[in-house]
């Protein structure tokens, strides 16, 4: 019964390993970000200003958050947002994506920074 369950314990760590290697949300902000659905980005500064991003200008700044420009990084501070940026299609919000005073981004539970800023 012991060994059964050491193998148990085992088998959970390494599928918990697995899971932190790749985020469901980082799936799904890939899939948002290469489906083609995004033709508009407003970028809200809280309390400052808010800029409007269309057509290709938006498709341009969202290739900013592409995979092999974010390095995967777990949130452990308790910052501030600093930026919220809404990824739309027409006037339907997509999702959205929030950075940090500390310049963490994060996307539902994935975190990341970004290699180059946009």
């Amino acid at each position: 019964m012991k060994c059964f369950s050491f193998i148990f314990l085992m088998l959970l760590s390494s599928c918990g390993q697995q899971s932190k290697l790749v985020s469901p949300d980082s799936t799904r902000l890939d899939s948002l970000l290469t489906g083609g659905q995004i033709d508009l980005i407003e970028v809200v500064i809280p309390f400052s200003r808010t800029n409007v991003l269309a057509g290709a200008s938006a498709r341009k700044y969202a290739l900013t958050f592409s995979d092999t420009n974010r390095i995967a990084e777990p949130d452990t501070t308790k910052d501030q947002i600093s930026t919220e940026v809404s990824l739309m299609s027409g006037t339907n919000k997509l999702g959205w994506l929030s950075q940090f005073d500390n310049g963490l981004w994060r996307f539902g539970d994935y975190s990341f920074r970004l290699q180059t800023t946009p």
